[in-house]
């Protein structure tokens, strides 16, 4: 509730600047106990040709050799605001701690709904696509919906392995191949951060 009240009145307040002004900057924004958030950003109001300031971009600072981009712009409908985000070489905050080599992703935030309408992560084990939503009343409940082609099964494996045991010479992955997956994401808690924590994925797959 926060970010969307801070994301609807930053805009408008610039508004009020004078026109020599063209560029608003927040050098430092951190989000505390955030999983979606927990690195370090700076946020961006640039004045466009017409006069008027355009999106608000958020970009993250301490991406680890990696680039995370977000802009949010207010939606056609009334108290809600939507965002696009862009990243290269970047670790997605939730799922399999992977780095993509891509992702793209859009949405909206609308009081208490989160709706990532679509979403596609490439990295070197594959390509995977698919939606989330995210609403709560007494608590946060989490739907969506993945599909992966030409996954690299063993990639993924060695991708899972525990933190510090690396692969050992001559020993064959106990699966080999590429897979098709079709994926149903389901999750819930009292607050996004733990519904999101709680979060199973599951569905058929071919290999």
């Amino acid at each position: 509730a926060q970010a969307l009240a801070a994301v609807k009145a930053i805009p408008a307040g610039a508004r009020e600047l004078p026109s020599k002004i063209s560029t608003v900057r927040f050098e430092s924004i951190r989000i505390s106990d955030s999983r979606l958030f927990p690195g370090q950003y700076e946020g961006v109001l640039r004045r466009a040709e017409d006069g008027k300031f355009g999106p608000m971009t958020v970009r993250q600072l301490d991406a680890d050799g990696g680039a995370m981009q977000l802009q949010f712009r207010p939606a056609a409908e009334p108290d809600a605001v939507e965002f696009t985000l862009a990243a290269e070489r970047w670790a997605v905050p939730v799922g399999p701690r992977v780095r993509w080599n891509e992702v793209r992703a859009n949405g909206r935030i609308a009081g208490n709904v989160l709706e990532v309408s679509n979403f596609a992560l490439s990295g070197f084990f594959g390509v995977t696509t698919g939606t989330v939503f995210a609403a709560t009343d007494v608590e946060w409940v989490i739907t969506g919906f993945a599909a992966a082609s030409n996954i690299d099964v063993e990639a993924v494996l060695q991708t899972l392995r525990p933190s510090g045991q690396a692969a050992q010479e001559g020993v064959v992955s106990p699966l080999q191949g590429t897979a098709t997956l079709n994926l149903t994401i389901v999750g819930r808690g009292p607050s996004l951060d733990e519904a999101l924590a709680q979060s199973a994925v599951a569905g058929p797959f071919q290999m």
